[in-house]
């Protein structure tokens, strides 16, 4: 007899002739099983934000704020500061995207904890041009983690519109 836990209950499968001969029939079976242990639950951390204009010129090292939140669910971005502080610990996926102009060029760099985790440049010599990019971390609870321009030269505005959006997203994943 096969028996898969489900719940409080045990699905019985009764695919085999000894369980055919007793029942003297085929059907699935709950009977309650107190021996079930349930796996922990864990909360859902997810946030999605953009920036409402273009920026202008930010300069080196300069945080990044995203300042319309679309998702936050746990509460962790911050739309005044452009920081994520992680409600929980655990892996968590980041991605972000960044537009520019005509001749502009910026680094923009996820850091955690002090600490660079990734960098995107973009230059755009030509029309706009958009640079994404994803990364997976782990992060303790209380940990921050924003964007930044990076120390390095950067020129131009960062553009962020209805022809496109420059973006700051992350995930826990479960």
């Amino acid at each position: 007899m096969q028996c898969l836990i489900v719940g409080d209950h045990s699905i019985v499968l009764c695919a085999c002739k000894v369980a055919h001969f007793i029942l003297g029939y085929n059907e699935r079976l709950l009977i309650p099983n107190p021996q079930t242990t349930h796996l922990p639950k864990t909360n859902l951390v997810a946030f999605y934000a953009y920036m409402s204009q273009d920026f202008p010129n930010p300069g080196a090292s300069h945080t990044l704020v995203f300042d319309t939140v679309v998702t936050n669910v746990g509460s962790g971005y911050h739309s005044t500061t452009g920081v994520f502080l992680a409600p929980e610990t655990g892996v968590y996926v980041f991605s972000w995207s960044m537009r520019l102009a005509n001749g502009e060029y910026h680094q923009a760099e996820l850091v955690h904890n002090y600490q660079v985790m990734g960098v995107a440049y973009l230059y755009a010599p030509t029309g706009d041009h958009t640079v994404s990019e994803t990364i997976v971390i782990h992060v303790n609870q209380g940990d921050d983690v924003y964007l930044r321009t990076q120390g390095g030269p950067n020129n131009g505005d960062i553009e962020s519109g209805t022809g496109g959006r420059s973006i700051f997203s992350g995930w826990k994943l479960n």
